[in-house]
């Protein structure tokens, strides 16, 4: 016999407060049924919306975390070739985010690459945001009727997990 889970006064604002801003991104729909951002945030312009406080109005702020993000998009578009073993070269971001901080800050690559300990602390995020995207295809193949590789690739990134944990902990590079 299966217990149903009660919601929570919370659960229930919080879902309504999702489903009410669902609504008003879905009554910004063009007459092709395409949604823009600039129509999501001309609507939010309204006090009254659902949407008003999830943007910055102060235009002075609100340039400055423009500014923050076009900054971003340029430490990251540095990049630099390295060689493996089989001469074969990649391309690899020159700078990633620094571990070792909360903030936003980039460090080269190749600080990283000389400690172990943090250089498993880089991988295990990108591993997140790869189990993140390949969850949200699985989803997305699934809605669509073509979910077959994508069980795959998740038995695969949890494999690549389990390694990088053996790995871990040898700081002595």
């Amino acid at each position: 016999m299966s217990k149903k889970k009660s919601k929570s006064k919370d659960d229930t604002k919080r879902t309504t407060k999702l489903e009410l801003k669902a609504q008003a991104i879905a009554a910004c729909r063009d007459t092709n049924g395409r949604i823009t951002p600039k129509a999501v945030w001309l609507a939010a312009r309204n006090p009254k919306s659902i949407l008003h406080g999830e943007f910055e109005w102060n235009i002075e702020k609100a340039a400055e975390d423009a500014w923050n993000m076009r900054a971003r998009e340029l430490i990251r578009e540095v990049t630099v070739f390295i060689t493996r073993a089989d001469d074969s070269k990649i391309i690899i971001p020159y700078y990633i985010s620094d571990p070792s901080t909360n903030e936003s800050a980039y460090v080269p690559t190749a600080r990283i690459a000389k400690s172990a300990s943090k250089s498993a602390r880089v991988l295990q995020q990108e591993i997140d945001r790869i189990r993140g995207s390949i969850h949200r295809a699985l989803g997305l193949a699934i809605a669509f009727g073509l979910e077959n590789r994508f069980e795959r690739m998740l038995s695969e990134l949890i494999e690549a997990e389990q390694t990088l944990a053996e790995n871990e902990g040898d700081d002595a590079r």
